[in-house]
């Protein structure tokens, strides 16, 4: 079991450099490691940190009853392209050089590429020996950037939490029967991510269709840009519709999330694997003249979920730790679980 004051030194930025060192030298004594990113998700909106106006997060709510909770955890940008490859190697975006990037793809847009002598989280794991994966639904992490380091399998494109959530599994349920390595298993989910294309009945959970129609139909990204230039109408009806919007996609997130540790329950997986759950940047709605991200670093973009969840561990179970920790601390805490 982990001794909850080995958190202490771990969460200290700089405490310990990422590397494979701290892995056990035999797979068969590790446990399972699944992470998870929420992207574009708000720590202020989850039940476990406060939220109380919808109960968009029970299940996470439950989860983080037996875990580890950071309550004051900042990513380590305001959007994706570089705050993902900072928790995925424990370093800034000074040293791992990733900023700019189009989601698109077009001919002759500079996308900065994660290089290949960057150590990921995956080489870490894959080193130590484990199988390893990633089902990601973000363009700016397209294979061909130099995400896919250390992942045996990595499929980008992955579609909606559902689609992603049994890819997970079923990528689970392909392990040789005669193997004794453990997983390492990255999900990446968009689905609380602008313009938030959950299904019908969680946009409408707490907003009426009429209310968020402007934010489900036509070209989302010229509204975006329109309100946040003054352009478009944008008062407390809107930013209401749009919030409920945002919590409704949460809770569809939160469900399909039931339903993933329902699988590992399902495939004996439970007691066995380490759930890291975080996000990559948080969320707008106006309270900076702006809605979206990847326009500042106020605390709305920055401080983001950080759960661990360490099965059979009591004295981990409902700790929660109002230090700052930032998250490129996930790889070292990883490394030592």
């Amino acid at each position: 079991m982990m001794d909850p004051t080995r958190l202490i030194p771990l969460l200290l930025v700089g405490a310990c450099a990422p590397s494979s060192d701290t892995l056990a030298a035999d797979p068969g004594q590790r446990p399972n490691v699944l992470l998870i990113c929420l992207d574009t998700v708000r720590a202020d909106h989850l039940g476990f940190n406060g939220y109380e106006r919808r109960d968009t997060t029970p299940t996470l709510d439950a989860l983080a009853a037996r875990s580890v909770v950071f309550t004051d955890a900042s990513a380590a940008a305001g959007w994706t392209k570089p705050s993902v490859p900072s928790f995925l190697t424990g370093t800034p975006p000074a040293t791992h050089g990733v900023y700019e990037g189009s989601s698109r793809g077009l001919a002759g847009v500079t996308s900065d590429l994660l290089g290949e002598d960057a150590f990921t989280l995956a080489e870490a794991f894959e080193e130590a020996g484990y199988r390893t994966g990633a089902f990601i639904q973000n363009a700016q992490l397209r294979a061909g950037m130099g995400f896919e380091q250390g992942f045996e399998t990595y499929v980008d494109g992955a579609g909606r939490a559902d689609a992603i959530r049994w890819q997970g599994l079923d990528w689970l349920d392909q392990a040789p029967a005669s193997s004794n390595e453990p997983t390492f298993l990255y999900l990446h989910f968009l689905d609380a991510h602008w313009p938030y294309p959950v299904p019908d009945e969680y946009a409408t959970l707490w907003a009426t269709e009429e209310a968020i129609a402007p934010y489900r139909s036509g070209d989302s990204r010229a509204l975006r840009d329109a309100i946040n230039d003054g352009e478009a109408t944008f008062g407390e009806a809107e930013r209401e519709a749009l919030v409920a919007l945002y919590d409704g996609s949460l809770r569809y997130l939160d469900d399909q999330l039931a339903l993933l540790l329902l699988g590992l329950e399902q495939r004996g997986l439970a007691d066995d694997t380490v759930i890291a759950i975080v996000s990559d940047h948080g969320e707008e709605f106006g309270e900076h003249g702006r809605i979206g991200h990847g326009h500042g670093l106020s605390e709305g973009l920055l401080r983001v979920p950080f759960l661990l969840h360490v099965p059979g561990d009591a004295d981990l179970a409902g700790l929660r730790f109002d230090a700052p920790v930032s998250l490129l601390d996930l790889f070292p805490t990883l490394a030592h679980v």
